[in-house]
């Protein structure tokens, strides 16, 4: 029973009836225009004109598009903390569909009181500027609309060697994150130019050799 966009009106019947699913937030102008007048209903006017009644029924719409909040930074591989809310105008229970902008998305899930702020945790795998969207639905499947994009940046660590201490037999080598994005889970390796001398420590050897030859004795 839903109308459609650019249908073709009822030109016999006296009654047109306009159903809209999902209607959007905000003010509607409803615009009215005659196929065919056949009488003039107001013969104290010069105009050709009639009476006409425009009846809105009562609207059962969706909640209204959530309200996303949360930090606009982050780092890779760190889980991050965002806070979603809505209401419905019958306070029925909402279910949430995010998409994390990064090609994942969350599924619809919940159901959570109208108006409570459900806190739900995200991790990016990579580092760049994302859009997190999010849209609800209520018990009888109305959905809203989708919400204003909140953006976030993610930044990557940057490894840099800050010193290197040490001599011909042992070297120490401090590693510092000078980039914005948290050092966790970064895979890295140093490699060293030039002329290595290994020396191998064999006292531990000898006391163990020493220890099976008294026990031999």
């Amino acid at each position: 029973m839903w109308s459609l966009p650019d249908g073709t009106p009822d030109t016999k019947n006296t009654v047109e009836c306009v159903y809209i699913q999902n209607p959007e937030q905000g003010a509607w102008t409803i615009e009215i225009s005659a196929d065919e007048l056949i009488q003039d209903s107001h013969v104290e006017t010069p105009e050709l004109d009639a009476d006409y009644a425009l009846v809105v029924s009562p609207v059962v719409s969706g909640p209204f598009p959530p309200q996303i909040n949360g930090s606009s930074t982050g780092s890779i591989r760190e889980e991050i903390s965002f806070t979603f809310v809505t209401t419905d105008p019958t306070n029925s229970p909402i279910t949430y569909f995010i998409d994390w902008g990064d090609g994942t998305n969350s599924s619809w899930f919940g159901p959570y009181t109208s108006g409570e702020e459900v806190l739900i945790n995200h991790t990016f795998g990579s580092e760049g500027v994302f859009y997190i969207t999010a849209k609800a639905k209520n018990n009888v499947d109305l959905e809203s609309g989708w919400s204003d994009p909140f953006m976030i940046t993610i930044y990557p660590p940057e490894l840099s060697v800050a010193s290197i201490t040490g001599g011909l037999f042992k070297v120490k080598v401090m590693i510092r994150n000078t980039g914005f994005g948290d050092a966790n889970q970064v895979n890295w390796s140093m490699s060293i130019d030039g002329v290595l001398s290994l020396v191998i420590d064999r006292s531990q050897e000898t006391s163990q050799r020493s220890q099976r030859m008294v026990k031999q004795q």
